[in-house]
């Protein structure tokens, strides 16, 4: 399991974030935090979320 950046709590491995909820509720509050996950969670299942942490990396062919 990855660790929150915060505080160090254990995350679950496929969650978009690297911190946890209680940490992202403190920085950003509860609606934010619900909308940056929700829009996250959104690129992730469309593919659209690259990165060294990417779950699900893309599979269309990018120029």
């Amino acid at each position: 399991m990855k660790k929150c950046i915060y505080c160090g709590k254990e995350v679950q491995e496929d969650s978009v974030m690297d911190f946890c909820d209680n940490c992202g509720i403190k920085v950003w509050g509860p609606k934010m935090l619900k909308a940056i996950k929700g829009n996250y969670e959104k690129a992730r299942d469309n593919g659209d979320l690259h990165g060294m942490n990417s779950i699900n990396p893309p599979s269309k062919n990018i120029k």
